[in-house]
């Protein structure tokens, strides 16, 4: 997987201008941050055949299925735990 870094801190770690010149020269990734979240219960149901359990995103805290790899509304992961 690639790794990314942001152009000012690079630049902040190079002392010799040709190597800065470079850094400023390289083309810039399209990447967005990763968001990072975990599945909530909304509402506990006593009686889960008469009344689903809620379930939801902890980053935006809309509905999802308790078993989501990640939130269709933010695009948060759900691969923190509780």
């Amino acid at each position: 997987m690639a790794e990314y870094i942001k152009r000012e801190d690079a630049l902040g770690c190079v002392l010799w201008v040709f190597d800065r010149q470079r850094i400023k020269e390289l083309p810039a990734a399209d990447v967005e941050e990763v968001k990072h979240g975990h599945v909530i219960t909304i509402f506990k149901s006593t009686f889960e055949q008469y009344e689903p359990s809620i379930y939801g995103c902890s980053v935006c805290k809309c509905r999802i299925t308790r078993d989501s790899k990640f939130c269709k509304h933010c695009g948060a992961k759900m691969d923190l735990e509780d």
